[in-house]
């Protein structure tokens, strides 16, 4: 086991005391839904300047405006460090005031998670040019974490498996020494946290994922996207059980009064029984599972995963539906743009396939989700 990832444990106790997550009392199994839900586009992304100017929210109370990724890779590109850390800043005390504006720091954050090979030395000049802020120390980790996930995902038939195996761990490792980093300049970052977490899933450490999320929800304890992420990393694929995910819904529940969105988690349980039919090819199973789902409210990811089942099938335009739901809620989701290409390609919507083919490769010329879609580019 390697030296970095050994001290996963002692590393997060010495930062903050530890929550404890319940995983023991099951909630009972869900309804059956009743009318078909509705979905309307409720996201855009929009520069940092712009952000507070797009008036509405949704049906949660969240503002319509969230962080544009690509504003920020630009920036990035451009050396415009400054503006990157009061960017980053903003959003983070933005969240700090008000749990519905989470998504900007998250979606922010999640610019930098991406794959792109030149992404390594720019990054590495933002962490020398502002060595005492926690901003570029967490971007990097994301980027980091992503190489570790794109390691892990692809199979290249030129390269030994142990050479995979070997750049995902070293990926982890280094991700994590920068999550701490920045988590030693400012120990109050639930974003922080949260990756921890997702990197000790990843890697295998079901203790320290459950002490990083408990930092995450005792910093942020209404936020959904920390929650959704701490019960997705309760499923059974990462060591966890559907018990787990339930109990953790049901202690949820008590804070739907400040936050409604919480809601949503109830669908995580029918939503991870539908994705594992899914993958044993199960296509009606997972899909009757999803509409049950679904049927709490628009989630994005689940309608993401419904839409790829639907393209299996030969759905494509249900699929696509799907897919443009995922992203109204979700915008700048590369997976989700370079599924939704797949189906628009099938459909012979040409056009509009090879506009998300590239924007994926502008978000993250790198991703695994780009595989067999160089055809839909090239035309």
């Amino acid at each position: 086991m390697p030296r970095a990832l050994r001290l996963l444990g002692l590393s997060l106790l010495l930062l903050t005391a530890c929550n404890r997550i319940e995983t023991e009392r099951a909630a009972p199994e869900p309804a059956e839904p009743g009318a078909a839900e509705r979905f309307q586009p409720r996201v855009t992304a929009v520069p940092r300047d712009r952000i507070e100017r797009v008036t509405g929210t949704d049906e949660y109370g969240y503002p319509l405006a969230t962080a544009d990724k690509l504003e920020l890779l630009a920036w990035l590109r451009a050396g415009e460090l400054e503006r990157l850390n009061e960017a980053l800043a903003f959003y983070q005390a933005a969240f700090e005031a008000d749990v519905r504006r989470e998504d900007w720091i998250l979606d922010a954050l999640a610019a930098f998670g991406s794959t792109a090979p030149d992404l390594a030395a720019l990054l590495d000049d933002w962490i020398a040019a502002h060595p005492e802020a926690w901003q570029p120390l967490l971007a990097r980790a994301q980027h980091r974490y992503a190489l570790a996930l794109q390691a892990g995902a692809r199979t290249d038939p030129g390269e030994d498996t142990g050479v995979q195996l070997e750049r995902m761990t070293q990926n982890l490792e280094l991700g994590w020494d920068d999550t701490l980093s920045a988590l030693e300049l400012r120990v109050d970052l639930a974003a922080a946290h949260l990756l921890a977490g997702s990197i000790a899933t990843t890697a295998g450490f079901p203790k320290v994922k459950l002490r990083a999320f408990g930092h995450a929800l005792e910093l942020a304890p209404k936020s959904y996207r920390v929650r959704r992420t701490v019960i997705r990393g309760l499923a059974p694929r990462w060591g966890g059980t559907h018990a787990a995910m339930e109990s953790f819904a049901a202690s949820s529940r008590s804070l739907l009064e400040v936050n409604p969105k919480l809601a949503l988690l109830d669908a995580a349980v029918t939503g991870d029984r539908a994705a594992r039919k899914a993958r044993v090819g199960d296509h009606d199973g997972a899909l009757a599972l999803y509409g049950r789902a679904l049927a709490a409210g628009p989630e994005p990811s689940i309608l993401a995963e419904r839409g790829q089942t639907l393209h299996r099938m030969g759905r494509d335009a249900d699929a696509a539906a799907d897919f443009d739901r995922s992203l109204a809620l979700r915008p700048q989701d590369p997976a989700t743009l370079a599924a939704r290409a797949r189906s628009l390609a099938a459909l012979g919507q040409e056009e509009r396939a090879r506009a998300d083919v590239e924007r994926v490769e502008r978000l993250d010329p790198g991703c695994a989700c780009l595989d067999g879609l160089q055809d839909v580019a090239a035309r």
